[in-house]
């Protein structure tokens, strides 16, 4: 894989997880990830991440902490 294409994937893999990206991008992306374990591998990595935080529960803020 073009490591150039994967620096340019990485930049927008937030954004795309999120889908907060143009369609256009998003398939460009789909293509990329189809084919690169590596960029695979860090998208799963982020949603795993993301499906962690979820599950968590903050606590509340403390009086006078604002």
């Amino acid at each position: 894989m073009n490591r150039l294409s994967c620096i340019g994937i990485r930049e927008d893999l937030i954004a795309y997880l999120d889908r907060r990206i143009e369609v256009g991008r998003i398939a460009e992306i789909d293509r990329h990830l189809a084919e690169c374990t590596e960029c695979r591998g860090i998208a799963e990595e982020h949603r795993e991440v993301w499906k962690l935080l979820d599950l968590y529960d903050p606590l509340p803020v403390a009086p006078g902490f604002l």
